[in-house]
């Protein structure tokens, strides 16, 4: 459930109360130390917080035409297998577990994104790919989403890639360098 105080037509606050989610097979629990407050041009979300055993899912932070304030998104060892739910109609099976932030500022103007997050014992329909880390940015001057990372099956780096992408661009929008190495295509 959920607790909101209408202040103004503008302005309200709200808290997500102690609760539990089912998703696939798991129970997932809402910490209720948290909330939210809206004004017409402002939001501010502080430790939203739903975990399983040792999966954690945190946003936190606020989103104004403040170029500086920021949203940051935590995933703490979080279960790929759970978006199997989603894709299983599709052919398309994840496993591993991913941990790391992701961040977005100046909303109202020139969207900064930001993002670095692990990956654990990625598997891809059945093939394992291996520990991954990605690193990305958004750059607002150039409109290119900066994308850097890789993969390592044991100490052979079996996937590594770098380049942009580039949203705004209607053709040869991708600039990418991969290389692979001792893997399964």
């Amino acid at each position: 459930g959920a607790s909101i105080v209408v202040e103004s037509r503008k302005r309200y606050k709200a808290k997500i109360l102690d609760s539990r989610i089912a998703v696939a097979d798991s129970i997932w629990s809402i910490d209720a130390a948290n909330s939210i407050d809206v004004d017409s041009d402002y939001v501010s979300v502080k430790n939203i917080t739903i975990n399983n055993n040792s999966q954690l899912i945190k946003i936190d932070g606020a989103a104004s035409e403040n170029k500086e304030d920021k949203v940051i998104f935590s995933l703490e060892n979080f279960d790929l297998s759970i978006l199997n739910v989603f894709f299983h109609s599709r052919g398309t099976k994840f496993n591993g577990f991913v941990s790391g932030n992701a961040s977005v500022s100046d909303i109202y103007n020139k969207l900064l994104f930001t993002s670095d997050i692990k990956i654990k014992a990625f598997t891809f329909n059945d093939e394992f790919i291996g520990d991954g880390a990605l690193k990305s940015s958004w750059d607002r001057d150039k409109e290119e989403l900066s994308l850097n990372g890789s993969f390592t099956k044991g100490i052979v780096p079996n996937i590594q890639f770098s380049g942009f992408y580039y949203p705004s661009k209607k053709e040869d929008n991708i600039d990418f360098d991969l290389a692979l190495q001792a893997i399964k295509l």
